[in-house]
């Protein structure tokens, strides 16, 4: 008898929640109706009224606008902004990406580079300048223009 009432109790349990969730979907299905129903477009000969709800589109200036150096950022710069550093080149963290620290700085290394000279693991003297307006995916270290590179 104890076993009887127990499943009557949980049939009427679960009957309760499958009647929650159909009230639910009722709900929900009035509440779309009444979004798709704001939503409608004028038909033809209504002329579309400005609501105030949308915002208005503001026209750019063409002088505001950013500009596009085609160099990818990497400036040849000042010839008396030369500097020298060396070290062992090492890997970046991004695939393809070389770093090298000197006195305690990171550089990241940029520029036309010989391959068979400026490689992970190669200990190198490296001329070139820094040029803090390279954007690349490197995002390591303070980038590096190289113009000429030695081994040790």
């Amino acid at each position: 008898m104890t076993m009887l009432a127990s499943l009557a109790l949980l049939l009427g349990a679960l009957s309760a929640c499958d009647n929650d969730s159909d009230d639910d979907a009722t709900s929900s299905t009035s509440s779309e109706e009444e979004t798709t129903s704001d939503m409608s477009s004028p038909t033809d000969g209504e002329e579309d009224e400005d609501d105030g709800d949308e915002p208005e589109e503001e026209s750019v200036n063409e002088s505001d606008a950013p500009e596009v150096d085609p160099s990818n950022g990497i400036d040849d710069g000042d010839k008396s902004s030369t500097m020298v550093i060396s070290g062992t080149v090492e890997e970046g963290v991004e695939a393809g990406c070389l770093v090298l620290t000197h006195d305690g700085t990171t550089y990241g290394l940029y520029g036309e580079k010989d391959e068979s000279v400026v490689y992970a693991g190669a200990e190198v003297t490296l001329s070139g300048h820094v040029d803090k307006g390279i954007f690349g995916t490197c995002q390591q270290g303070t980038p590096f223009v190289i113009t000429d590179a030695e081994n040790k």
